[in-house]
């Protein structure tokens, strides 16, 4: 039982945190010149305003479905939720993100090449990397925060029968 509601709303309201903090940190990072001429010519700086708009929907819609996952993780997983867990979680998760990339563009490096300004940024630049994670730290406080106390209580019994396969208690003869 998860509350579905909710983490929708929160996934959205942290895609729009992390979002602002990922454009806006971008635009006051300490940055050489090269780094903007190489996203304003790459897929992403030419795209059309129809396509930067829906690229901000496919952003959101990420960011709720997302936040459905945080919620599984909230109620299952840690049986708590705030700014703290999120934060965490959100790290976790903006590692798992850099690492998907990593791994995407050497498994489809066909992919890759349709955006390789920004792929080249985000593995060549520590500010770059450094603002996804606390853009994914921002998103995870924030659907945290929003989600509030979670249906299951932490030291509520689960359902799930714990066994050991190997004893670890051993008679010694």
């Amino acid at each position: 039982m998860v509350k579905v509601r909710r983490a929708l709303v929160a996934g959205c309201g942290g895609a729009v945190v992390a979002a602002t903090i990922a454009v806006g940190g971008w635009f006051l990072l300490p940055l050489p010149l090269e780094p903007y001429d190489t996203i304003a010519g790459g897929t992403i700086g030419t795209l059309p305003l129809f396509g930067e708009m829906a690229l901000a929907v496919g952003v959101i819609a990420g960011g709720a479905a997302l936040g459905v996952v945080y919620a599984f993780v909230f109620e299952f997983v840690t049986r708590r939720a705030g700014l703290v867990v999120g934060a965490l979680l959100g790290v976790a998760s903006g590692g798992a993100a850099w690492l998907g990339v990593g791994l995407g563009a050497w498994f489809f490096p066909g992919v890759a090449m349709l955006l390789p300004a920004e792929v080249s940024m985000l593995f060549n630049s520590l500010p770059a990397l450094s603002l996804l994670v606390v853009a994914h730290a921002a998103y995870g406080a924030t659907v945290g925060a929003w989600y509030r106390a979670p249906i299951h209580k932490p030291d509520a019994v689960t359902r799930v029968m714990w066994r050991e396969v190997y004893p670890t208690e051993k008679e010694l003869n």
